[in-house]
């Protein structure tokens, strides 16, 4: 295991359980799914090289863009979709299992914002600002992705992105629910 892992008090069997929580289907439609899949095996991944914790947090921000573009049918910027998602009660701090306070490095990322009330206002305001640096080139790296990675996942799920997946089935390269008929 990575030795940087340690100094976060996050353990291998920590990473092991979230990479396969990640992973699961649930109700997200197939386009979201795929990119939290690859977020999950990032995350296992990242027990043996810490860096790539970046990129699974960045996989899982991908798949709820796509969440968020399906569950309002529209494909207006990533940060308006957000933000009207926590301004239209639709995601709120109950949806996460555990609110962690960021990392110095995250909060003077919004110093020159108007101080969010909730946390997830303060995501909706600094997961696309992250976004834009990460894609515009700039280098991140912090532990809190691990667990920024989780907290995209649980927004996702409270979003209408299809219908129940039958038996939780799914295609296994194009994640889409597989429907079997009743005979």
């Amino acid at each position: 295991m990575d030795q940087r892992w340690p100094w976060f008090d996050i353990t291998e069997s920590f990473l092991e359980a979230k990479s396969s929580w990640l992973q699961e289907p649930r109700t997200l439609h197939g386009s979201s799914v795929r990119f939290f899949v690859l977020a999950g095996k990032l995350v296992w991944l990242s027990r043996d090289d810490y860096e790539l914790a970046t990129l699974a947090f960045f996989q899982a921000v991908i798949g709820l863009e796509r969440a968020l573009h399906l569950h309002f049918q529209s494909n207006s910027p990533f940060a308006f979709q957000f933000a009207r998602a926590v301004s239209e009660g639709i995601v709120t701090d109950a949806a996460f299992g555990e609110i962690r306070l960021l990392s110095d490095h995250f909060q003077r990322q919004l110093e020159l914002e108007e101080p969010a009330e909730t946390h997830c206002q303060l995501l909706s305001k600094l997961v696309p600002k992250l976004r834009n640096q990460f894609m515009h080139g700039t280098y991140l790296l912090a532990p809190d992705y691990v667990h920024l990675a989780i907290q995209m996942r649980e927004i996702a799920d409270l979003l209408r992105t299809t219908s129940l997946i039958p038996n939780g089935k799914v295609h296994p390269y194009t994640l889409e629910p597989i429907i079997t008929k009743n005979r």
